[in-house]
């Protein structure tokens, strides 16, 4: 019979068995690194993170859901303004329950964001310009969910014992023209090939840029559509995505799982049955692991918003277009 070595956990147990309590069996749970009090925490911070953004994305969703002109003649919708209030209160929760600073400023963040959304509608109702009610409250929605982002990022970020910069990847890139040309070469490669792909599959590539179409107030403003589509949103979401997640969970676990777990939850947060395909949701994930991978490489955020504001010009102008 071939020789097999003996198994150490079997023999940790057979020890206590036999009255050594000082032998302790090996844990081969997955969650062993839960073990680690320093990674637990930051497990904790990670989750309440998430969890928080979630309740914020709901929040928006139900507050400017059913402001659509030809579906709901109603001016609001009071029920959803419940419901999204509600959400918005246990991301505001979770941040009082983990003792987190800057808590009281989050709450005024959500107060007054939630007036905002709540009557800035209601105005250019008053108007009956019903492009610009669709317009501004998309408009405001964005502007609100990317300043989200970034409160999130940097309140759940502040026990963590790192310098800011350092944390947020906010230091330029030591190879400053290569940081920032090779990831653009890749996303051109990336674009490129995946459209040759499903157009060769007979898939309709363009059907994910009518997430653009919705916001009529910043169609009719290109200089605005490009400040806030092109610099407010890429920042946010970089900050949060590749600033924030990506560093803690490279801490918990490995690099590998950072950039597939952050990618995943950057699909997650385009998610939108109105107008996502195979294509749009292949692109969005394939678009995560590209920013993921810039930013751990270059060890810098700005190469990715750089990357993610390319993209983003790139579809406004191939709205224009059409």
């Amino acid at each position: 019979m071939p020789y097999s070595p003996p198994n150490p956990v079997i023999q940790n147990y057979t020890a206590m068995l036999r009255g050594n309590e000082s032998v302790r069996p090996a844990v081969t749970t997955p969650f062993v690194v839960l073990a680690d009090p320093r990674k637990r925490e930051l497990a904790i911070l990670l989750a309440g993170g998430i969890v928080t953004w979630l309740c914020i994305e709901v929040w928006l969703g139900l507050l400017v859901g059913d402001f659509h002109h030809e579906a709901d003649p109603h001016l609001i919708n009071l029920g959803n303004l419940s419901i999204g209030i509600c959400f918005a209160l246990m991301s505001v929760t979770i941040v009082y329950i983990l003792k987190l600073k800057h808590a009281a400023y989050f709450a005024g963040f959500v107060a007054t964001s939630t007036a905002l959304l709540f009557f800035a509608p209601s105005i250019t109702y008053l108007l009956q310009n019903a492009d610009w009610v669709v317009g501004t409250k998309n408009t405001i929605s964005i502007l609100v969910r990317s300043f989200a982002l970034i409160a999130v990022a940097f309140i759940f970020a502040n026990k963590i014992p790192t310098q800011f910069a350092d944390q947020f990847r906010l230091r330029m890139p030591e190879r400053t023209v290569a940081s920032f040309a090779l990831p653009l070469i890749a996303w051109l490669a990336f674009n490129s090939a995946l459209s040759q792909i499903f157009v060769a599959s007979g898939v309709d590539v363009h059907s994910q840029d009518r997430v653009f179409e919705r916001f009529a107030a910043l169609g009719s403003n290109p200089i605005l559509a490009l400040a806030v589509l092109s610099i407010v949103v890429p920042l946010g979401e970089e900050i949060l995505f590749r600033g924030f997640m990506v560093p803690i969970i490279r801490k918990i676990s490995n690099v590998t799982v950072a950039v597939i777990f952050s990618a995943s939850l950057f699909g997650l947060i385009h998610i939108d049955p109105s107008f996502n395909t195979l294509h749009s949701n292949v692109y969005i994930f394939g678009m995560g692991i590209l920013l993921a991978t810039t930013c751990v490489t270059t060890r810098s955020i700005w190469p990715a918003v750089l990357l993610h504001s390319v993209n983003n010009t790139y579809a406004i102008y191939e709205i224009a277009l059409a």
